[in-house]
């Protein structure tokens, strides 16, 4: 029994690892394509390459179709390292990606970011901590540990018994 309470002991002292959300919050004005840009998208981590689908945006303009989020800027930005940020959008006529700069990093930053082109764009990048689905194991231990201690408690009770 005592090594099971030093186990238990262990296991909820044990550092639980973090559950944290980063939002990406992207806003552009598209003078030529029907108005501003925008979108919110929270990810369980920072962001890697790769499409999000409209269908994980929120507060996203109807005519955004998905988005992708890039840290080597294959398609321009200049000679110094950046992050991109693609946006495809679905019109009546046509479909069209627009590519908005920034610094190298911003994707892995908290931060509120300027685009390096001419045109108006503002990337707010902030991490929250968040509560995870499932119990950390520490948790979980302690339940066990408690319900082991109750049920040997109750067990052990002696009973008095008057002659």
């Amino acid at each position: 029994m005592r090594k099971l309470l030093f186990a238990g002991l262990a296991a909820t002292l044990a550092p639980a690892s973090a559950h944290a959300a980063v939002t990406y919050s992207f806003q552009t004005f598209e003078p030529f394509a029907g108005g501003d840009l925008r979108f919110t998208y929270e990810a369980p981590a920072f962001v890697t390459d790769g499409w999000v689908d409209r269908s994980l945006l929120k507060d996203a303009t109807s005519s955004i179709a998905r988005i992708r989020f890039l840290s080597s800027c294959p398609n321009g930005g200049g000679s110094s390292p950046c992050d991109e940020v693609n946006v495809v959008t679905e019109g009546a006529l046509s479909t069209s990606i627009t590519y908005r700069y920034f610094a190298d990093g911003a994707f892995a930053a908290a931060g509120s970011y300027n685009g390096s082109s001419s045109m108006p764009t503002t990337l707010n990048v902030a991490v929250t901590a968040g509560q995870g689905a499932v119990p950390e194991p520490g948790t979980w231990a302690m339940m066990i540990l408690g319900f082991g201690v109750i049920g040997y408690a109750m067990r052990r009770k002696t009973v008095l018994r008057f002659v």
